[in-house]
Formats: structure tokens, C-alpha cells, sequence
């Protein structure tokens, strides 16, 4: 459930190799989307709470949800397109065209938050640079009431 829409357009897309906050405040359900172009990247990863949640190598072609990783296609356009569910115990993601999808479950605090200098939601660049083109991100709420996590 879309119930908050936050949306992000940077005016310099520009992104050079280092670790970039996109949210600092709590973020515990989203829904992301989000079309990045690789450029001189080595890897380009999305960092949750600190944690590589969704990462990106652009040699090897292959997306990393947390512990999984699996072959993954670029757009015929060199944007990497992706669609993020981000919640409470999970992380899925969809791919071209919701062609892919993977994802990847993690019992509740493991993405618990041991410094707050850390941004909740970041991008992580490495080895060159890449260009965010879209990032537009929902606040999901639980169907079953505040607080429900299991």
C-alpha cells in the first residue's frame, strides 16, 4: 500500500565513488523505485541501516539481495531499473520489466541500526561513477496494523 510518497530527483545525477545518504530518518517499509546508470562503476549498492541490502557488479553482471546472488541483465538502454520492497524481513527485488525478481528474508533486528551517523537508506559507489537517474520512494504500511510483524 502506497501511503506516502517521498520523491527524490537530484538536480546533478552525478554520482562519484563514496557513500551517498538518501534518507536519514527511519525507514522501515518501502516501496523503491529506482534506474541508476553504471557508468565507471565497479559495484553499486543500496545500502539499508548500513548493510549492503541490494548491490550491483557491473563486470559480473549480477545482483547481491543480502546473502543471494544471481545473474542480472542491464537494460538494453545501460540503466540498471529496479523495483525494491523493502520491509520489516524481507528484501525483494524486481527487474527488467518483472522479468527477475529476487529476494531474500532476514529475522526482525538484524538490520538494527548500532550507529545513528549511519544513514537508514544510502548509496554506496565503488570504483568509479554512476548516474541516479530515478529514485522515487513509497512509505509502505502494515495491512495488519502498527506495530504487526509476525
Amino acid at each position: 500500500m502506497k501511503s506516502h510518497c517521498e520523491r527524490s530527483t537530484p538536480s546533478n545525477p552525478a554520482v562519484p565513488s563514496a557513500i551517498k545518504p538518501i534518507r536519514k530518518k527511519q525507514f522501515p517499509s518501502n516501496d523503491i523505485e529506482c534506474e541508476i546508470d553504471p557508468g565507471s562503476a565497479k559495484t553499486v549498492s543500496l545500502l539499508f541501516e548500513g548493510v549492503n541490502g541490494v548491490a550491483y557488479d557491473v563486470a559480473a553482471k549480477t545482483l547481491q539481495v543480502l546473502d543471494r546472488k544471481h545473474k542480472w541483465p542491464i537494460e538494453k538502454d545501460g540503466n540498471l531499473k529496479l523495483r525494491i520492497l523493502f520491509d520489516v524481513m524481507c528484501i525483494e527485488v524486481f527487474g527488467p520489466d518483472g522479468l527477475k525478481v529476487m529476494s531474500s528474508v532476514y529475522k526482525p533486528g538484524t538490520l538494527e541500526q548500532l550507529d545513528e551517523s549511519r544513514p537508514k537508506l544510502a548509496l554506496k559507489v565503488e570504483g568509479g561513477n554512476c548516474a541516479l537517474r530515478k529514485f522515487t520512494a513509497w512509505k509502505m504500511k502494515s495491512s495488519r496494523g502498527e506495530g504487526w510483524i509476525g
